[in-house]
């Protein structure tokens, strides 16, 4: 796995977390209905497009050959065919399919967190070092 993968995937998990809320809100009351139906659309497009970022393979490995596939389409229809979105469908596929395509990635997302945290405290590193060298060479200059 490489960093752009790594942050694909990051991406793509933070949104199915988003999903997971949604369906617990909306299970529960705490979102109106409308208001879910609204935030469900876009996350389907959120998610379309966190998976666009994945090489074919892992798009595969996560939601199935077909299910790539099919998401996309349900993206395409709810960005130009909105008026004819059928809620059931989307809310079928919010609830059943997108908590197994989460599931399916834990490893990766547990991989791919650990790469990134050690991506991070490295650029600290070279921004302290950057800094040190900056001070120091200041001093030196007024010396």
């Amino acid at each position: 796995m490489n960093d752009r993968e790594a942050e694909a995937i990051d991406k793509l998990a933070e949104e199915l977390d988003v999903a997971g809320q949604l369906i617990d809100d909306a299970t529960s009351g705490v979102i109106a209905d409308r208001w879910a139906d609204l935030v469900a659309e876009r996350l389907i497009e959120r998610i379309d497009q966190a998976g666009r970022r994945l090489p074919e393979a892992l798009a595969d490995k996560y939601f199935g050959t077909a299910g790539a596939s099919a998401l996309r389409g349900m993206r395409n229809r709810l960005a130009h065919e909105y008026d004819k979105t059928d809620y059931e469908i989307l809310w079928d596929a919010v609830r059943h399919d997108l908590p197994g395509v989460r599931s399916r990635m834990e490893s990766d997302v547990s991989e791919a967190r650990k790469m990134l945290s050690a991506a991070v405290l490295d650029l600290a590193a070279a921004d302290e070092a950057a800094w040190q060298a900056a001070s120091t060479s200041a001093v030196e200059e007024e010396a």
